[in-house]
């Protein structure tokens, strides 16, 4: 059996998407709730924190989805869901002033967390017996 090599772009670009839409309706539900998430305060409050743990896992389930469409080195496709996530990072960063340093350390994990999510990715989900 050959081994395919390098990066299969589509695998990252559906779980890059998936996080960014999760992500979207995390932050505006999340607005709603408490105005201060908004500029990047995830742990001033109960709701805030709930907030930047939903967003960790929106990132996480991209970093499976990645995993899963990559059929091989699923660490690194998730992982790049999640490098994605940094390169937008510092752009928005650019326009709108450096991020908050909560935020900053959120993205980190939430990087290793979804390569760790992509490596997993490759056993199948159990399916309910009967």
């Amino acid at each position: 059996m050959r081994r395919r090599q390098g990066i299969q772009w589509h695998a990252v670009l559906a779980g890059s998407v998936v996080d960014m839409l999760l992500s979207l309706v995390i932050s505006a539900v999340g607005a709603a709730l408490d105005p201060a998430i908004m500029s990047g305060m995830f742990f001033r409050s109960p709701g805030g924190a709930l907030v930047g743990v939903l967003l960790v896992l929106a990132v996480v389930i991209g970093g499976w989805i990645a995993g899963r469409l990559a059929e091989h080195e699923r660490f690194l496709h998730g992982f790049m869901v999640g490098g994605i996530g940094i390169i937008l990072m510092l752009i928005t960063s650019l326009a709108e002033g450096s991020p908050p340093l909560d935020a900053i350390l959120l993205q980190f994990v939430a990087t290793l967390l979804a390569g760790c999510a992509g490596q997993l990715s490759q056993w199948p989900v159990a399916r309910l017996r009967k």
